[in-house]
């Protein structure tokens, strides 16, 4: 049996000089009759059975073949290269590679890779404005770094805001609108009308409610309601929240 065991390893020796196969070239089985009889489980090489001798060769080869998957956007695919036998060392995506989540591109932004093979939730700063002032009385607000914009709300009631009208202030109700701070007085035989800020005849003019900002329920006149409906209030009182 020893002679019998050690008769093929020499003449595989001999093959694989007599091949000019490289030293990465390896005999690794006796008694094959197939190519497939030498599958080696590497991607990498390419398995011969030389049938004259009954031995395995596996040669570097395979170049561009996938010899290690990728398990997520933040692990890249390996490749043989056609010149050593194994595959390379397990790489990570670029730092920056998109990953995960999208977000929603303003205070939720896209995920990245680290570089690492970790993919980071990536949320905008503090500073960031996620929805602008509609008017003195509608605060603007900031991301809160946590990947949302906080819920609208409105500058406290007091405000100063607006301009004055027949020498009265304006100043916020707290519900995102500018009001007189004080009765004005009209003259005889007429009325404020707070739509129009302006001291118009008694007329008998139609009114309705919107809700404004869907929060706030105000009594408009007619004239006035194309305005607030272009602005996104609703006819008919605010739903109880």
């Amino acid at each position: 049996m020893r002679a019998q065991f050690v008769i093929p390893v020499l003449v595989s020796i001999l093959i694989l000089g007599s091949f000019g196969l490289s030293q990465q070239v390896f005999a690794a089985h006796i008694g094959c009759s197939t190519n497939t009889d030498c599958d080696d489980g590497n991607a990498c090489t390419v398995d011969i059975c030389r049938t004259l001798f009954g031995i395995c060769t596996h040669a570097p080869g395979n170049a561009g073949d996938v010899c290690r998957t990728s398990t997520d956007a933040c692990d890249a695919p390996e490749t043989c290269d056609g010149v050593r036998g194994f595959c390379p060392v397990d790489a990570k995506s670029p730092a920056d590679t998109a990953c995960g989540n999208p977000g929603d591109g303003i205070c939720d932004l896209q995920d990245t890779c680290d570089g690492a093979g970790n993919c980071v939730d990536e949320v905008a700063q503090v500073t960031v404005s996620c929805r602008e002032a509609d008017n003195d009385c509608d605060a603007e607000e900031l991301c809160d770094g946590a990947g949302s914009c906080p819920a609208d709300v409105f500058e406290p009631a007091g405000n100063v805001c607006g301009i004055p009208t027949f020498g009265v202030d304006q100043n916020c109700d707290g519900a995102g609108i500018c009001v007189p701070s004080s009765a004005i007085t009209c003259g005889e035989g007429t009325t404020f009308n707070e739509d129009t800020s302006e001291c118009e005849a008694n007329i008998c003019e139609p009114k309705v409610d919107v809700c404004h900002k869907n929060k706030t329920t105000i009594n408009i006149s007619l004239n006035a309601l194309p305005a607030h409906l272009n602005h996104g209030d609703t006819v008919g009182a605010c739903e109880a929240p």
